[in-house]
């Protein structure tokens, strides 16, 4: 699975998007707590990156 994840980024970067505006994490259902953070985590890093570039022309 993580190497289709690397595969991912990088085809995303090729197609001019910010490969750090995909994220992958692994949580269980009983981690909660784990998840959150990562959602969290993720929002914080997409405000910090701003507009997507992509989307200039719509």
């Amino acid at each position: 699975m993580k190497s289709r994840f690397v595969l991912l980024k990088r085809l995303l970067e090729e197609a001019g998007f910010d490969p750090e505006r995909v994220h992958l994490q692994w949580a269980s259902a009983a981690e909660g707590d784990v998840f959150a953070e990562g959602i969290t985590s993720m929002v914080e890093r997409i405000t910090k990156l701003g507009p997507n570039p992509v989307r200039k022309g719509d």
